[in-house]
């Protein structure tokens, strides 16, 4: 029976069990989780139905209450329901019929041996799989409302290994006989790469864990994953302890042992190795109990030996659902809770620490050893000593610091999923609440790679209704670039067809149904095969011959391109340091690309050299003759007696000659002028 430790520095509990002998067990806590501690699912405990009993189970015009409040337990303590399988041993003689409204069983008669016996045939009608929505409201589908279901899985055929004992099929059974089911089923069902439903593939009762007989690395072996197979994302396999389907003595008490609960996976270890090589997921289908069933309803014979009941029993649960209470609580809501299993020397005594972002919150404890009150043989007392060692906690920076980027948007990004914001792209009914949701409309949505079209992904966005606690989700879909509602609402349609208003339609996604026309059809096919011969046929032998010459020595070919290359980069270095030169001479900047030398630059530079010269020339001629038009006008408007004029004559030559060389020196700065000169 389990306990539940609150989390202290130094932590004491006892276990007691009416008559004592007691001993104590110490053990180790570490107060922090390693950086590879694996992350549980909500769901890690889900259950699996035997058809022939499901409608008993979920109810069929009204609810079962007594399996709903179980399932809806479940579901407060982590936040989701448990995931449940509808199959067994029955699904192998389960059919389908339009005119069955639920579904018809045929039973064999009950013996004492055999209270409970399963349906020997069962027929299902549309109604069996609208029963669904008797359950909680994560698997309230609108689809189940509207007599349409999405699955996550599809499993053809359960424990093919015991075909041949049980005789539902040929004791040849093999993976091409299950290949030629599946390409049936998807074919039927319109599956393909990019549906969400997917095939559950194995589904074995035991393994060779090797590479006969039946086993996940077999069946990869023999082709499992080729063709339809490629839609399997998960392998599940099944571990019975014991069967009571022909009675026996043995009690459920004898499965509780440590080393039998643990060998209930570790036998997988193989198993588990391959298929998750494969990227495929591993699903341990039916275990740790005995097999055969009962329903839970009203009793109205006795589980042991099918005689009448003086007064029927009402139904009851069975120890695996407290111990998923226990796994529930141990869980929580968060969905971060990462797991690591507590070493305890001692057989019956087994447990295990859970911690949320790396830091210890809860620890269970389980004692296996089976308690009866009518049992007068002496029982124990455990005394669990537990201590944080605090020695054994890692680096702040290796566990506890060490969060994704992202944040809490990434709290689940081992599932692959990433907490990101989605904005509706058009108007929805939500399928839960049937409330109207408006196009725009924001939610934190669980966004999820789940395909691809050629190369481009698809993702998948699941959001939870503001106005209720219904989840939809939506697709993209590259092929028509386009958003679908694939579950959990409905799209407000809201198309426009301007065919039907009298214009064309912009593209069209449907395959054209107009026969092809076989003479144009072979007209083409001629073109194209005239065009291969004479066009690309040559180019294509053309480029091969001058591919062969240029690969028929490489050696000569690399020390010819060295060589021209030395050659280039010594004219390059000669080039750039005359260049430098004329830059250092003339002061100009080191970004200044200067032209090549050549006839026809030398050239053209020598035509600007003299264009400008001649500019230059007449500027200062025409310049020399205004100033002397200027000076003579002065004289000839002079009115001063001859003595002043005899007298300022020397000073106006004087002035027109300062004059003179002041222009000269102006408009030529390079000094070509003689002092005291004039023209």
């Amino acid at each position: 029976m389990p306990y539940f430790l609150p989390v202290q520095k130094f932590l004491f509990f006892a276990v007691i069990v009416s008559r004592i002998s007691a001993f104590n067990v110490s053990i180790s806590i570490p107060p922090r989780a390693a950086i590879n501690a694996p992350r549980v699912l909500p769901s890690l405990i889900s259950l699996s139905i035997e058809l022939d009993r499901w409608t008993d189970w979920a109810g069929t015009t009204s609810r079962n209450e007594f399996f709903f409040n179980t399932l809806d337990n479940l579901r407060q303590l982590t936040g989701q329901p448990p995931n449940i399988r509808i199959g067994g041993n029955t699904e192998d003689h389960t059919n389908f019929h339009q005119d069955v409204e639920f579904s018809e069983t045929i039973f064999p008669p009950f013996t004492p041996v055999v209270p409970y016996p399963e349906a020997t045939n069962v027929t299902v009608g549309d109604s069996f799989y609208a029963t669904t929505r008797f359950l909680p409201p994560t698997f309230a589908l609108p689809e189940t409302k509207k007599a349409g279901i999405i699955l996550d899985y599809l499993e053809i055929g359960n424990e093919p290994d015991l075909y041949k004992n049980n005789g539902l099929r040929p004791s040849t059974y093999n993976i091409t006989q299950w290949l030629a089911f599946a390409q049936n089923v998807s074919a039927a069902a319109n599956l393909g790469p990019t549906s969400r439903t997917k095939f559950l593939g194995a589904s074995f009762a035991g393994s060779s864990h090797g590479a006969s007989g039946f086993s996940p690395q077999n069946a990869f072996q023999a082709g499992l994953l080729t063709g339809p197979g490629k839609m399997i994302s998960a392998i599940s396999q099944h571990r019975y302890s014991g069967s009571f389907c022909t009675g026996g003595s043995a009690l459920l008490s004898d499965l509780m042992t440590k080393s039998t609960i643990r060998s209930n996976l570790t036998v997988f270890a193989p198993d588990i190795q391959a298929t998750v090589s494969q990227g495929l997921g591993y699903i341990l289908g039916e275990t740790n109990s005995y097999s055969c069933h009962i329903q839970p309803t009203t009793l109205a014979r006795s589980t042991l030996d099918g005689s009448s009941l003086p007064t029927p029993a009402p139904p009851h649960v069975q120890p695996q659902y407290y111990a998923a209470v226990i796994a529930g609580e141990a869980i929580g809501k968060t969905g971060k809770a990462q797991v690591l299993e507590i070493d305890i020397d001692h057989p019956q005594i087994a447990g295990y620490s859970f911690y949320e972002d790396y830091l210890l919150v809860r620890a269970v404890f389980i004692n296996s050893k089976a308690y009866l009150p009518e049992n007068t043989i002496l029982q124990t007392m455990i005394l669990l000593m537990a201590v944080l060692i605090h020695t054994e906690v890692p680096p702040l920076h290796a566990a506890v610091d060490r969060k994704h980027a992202l944040g809490d948007r990434a709290r689940k990004i081992d599932q692959g999923i990433l907490i990101t914001r989605f904005e509706l792209p058009f108007n929805i009914w939500c399928g839960t609440c049937n409330n109207h949701i408006g196009m725009g409309v924001r939610y934190n949505a669980e966004k999820k790679k789940i395909g691809n079209y050629y190369s481009t992904p698809i993702y998948s966005f699941r959001c939870k209704c503001h106005l209720c606690d219904g989840w939809f989700e939506i697709q993209t879909d590259p092929k028509n670039t386009r958003y679908v509602v694939v579950s959990g609402a409905k799209q407000k349609n809201e198309d426009w067809n301007p065919e039907e208003n009298g214009g064309f339609a912009i593209h069209d996604t449907e395959e054209t149904t107009v026969a092809a026309d076989p003479l144009a059809t072979l007209e083409k096919t001629t073109d194209a095969q005239n065009h291969l011969r004479r066009v690309e046929a040559p180019r294509l032998e053309s480029l091969q011959t001058l591919s062969e010459n240029y690969n028929a020595d490489p050696y000569t070919l690399s020390s010819k391109v060295r060589k021209r290359f030395r050659e280039i980069k010594k004219v390059e270095q000669q080039k750039q340091k005359a260049d430098d030169h004329i830059r250092n001479r003339y002061g100009l900047p080191a970004t200044l690309r200067l032209l090549e030398e050549d006839e026809a630059s030398i050239k053209e530079a020598k035509e600007e050299w003299d264009r400008g010269q001649r500019e230059l020339a007449t500027r200062v001629s025409n310049k020399r003759r205004r100033l002397a038009v200027d000076i003579v006008s002065i004289q000839s408007s002079s009115s001063s007696p001859s003595t002043v004029k005899t007298q300022s004559s020397k000073h106006i030559d004087s002035l027109r000659a300062r004059i003179l060389e002041n222009t000269a020196r102006r408009t030529d700065p390079f000094g070509r002028f003689t002092s005291g000169t004039s023209s």
